[in-house]
């Protein structure tokens, strides 16, 4: 692929995910590209970007509520659980689903908890 194909691959494919109203890591896994490149390409194309935004239409811009500071913008970084075995859970971002999750995790290592003592209090009792 040449530069100028890329250029334009890339801000064709910036442009899809203004429009999706998905979050990065939800994006870059459904095109197949890594978050990195995305990041670099964002970075790259965001001078470019900004100086043909009069091509670009206002509904392609990012939707904030209407009481926000248009500084600022609402971010959903991804929560991610890395259990000590190793294990690494993807909560997603939404608060409210990370609560349970995390909820139902601490429920399930107390229980296990609680029959792992069951069980040696069990051995130590028959090793008598």
């Amino acid at each position: 692929m040449t530069r100028q194909h890329n250029r334009h691959l890339w801000t064709q494919r910036l442009q899809r995910y203004r429009l999706s109203g998905q979050t990065i890591v939800e994006f870059c896994s459904n095109e197949e590209v890594s978050q990195a490149t995305f990041y670099y390409w964002k970075k790259r194309l965001g001078d470019l970007e900004s100086s043909s935004s009069e091509e670009l239409s206002t509904s392609a811009a990012p939707t904030l509520r209407s009481n926000a500071n248009p500084q600022f913008a609402q971010v959903a970084l991804p929560c991610i659980a890395r259990l000590t075995n190793g294990i690494q859970i993807g909560l997603g971002t939404d608060p409210a689903q990370v609560r349970r999750i995390v909820t139902q995790l601490l429920e399930y290592a107390a229980e296990a908890a609680s029959d792992a003592s069951t069980t040696s209090e069990i051995g130590e009792a028959s090793s008598c």
